[in-house]
């Protein structure tokens, strides 16, 4: 509409100072809102652990619960787990 009403071509008015700024400001920030999700997705991607890196070791002492054994609870001598199941 400003350019309809200042009685200028629409080259002119798009190349003058004013407008060009508004117009690179504009497409600048349509750019980075379009890069925004991508560029955070990609750098997620590389700083978070992967599955692998959260599996747990594949050699692991068996706790005391699964050898028959109840884990200790401040008691002076150990507890033999019961085992009611085939």
């Amino acid at each position: 509409m400003a350019v309809y009403l200042s009685d200028q071509n629409l080259a002119t008015s798009l190349t003058s100072g004013e407008i060009a700024e508004e117009v690179v400001r504009t497409l600048v920030g349509s750019i980075g809102l379009v890069l925004a999700i991508p560029v955070t997705t990609a750098i997620a991607a590389l700083t978070v652990p992967g599955a692998t890196a959260l599996a747990a070791p594949a050699h692991t002492e068996p706790e005391p619960a699964a050898r028959g054994v109840a884990a200790p609870s401040g008691d002076a001598e150990p507890r033999v787990a019961r085992h009611d199941g085939p």
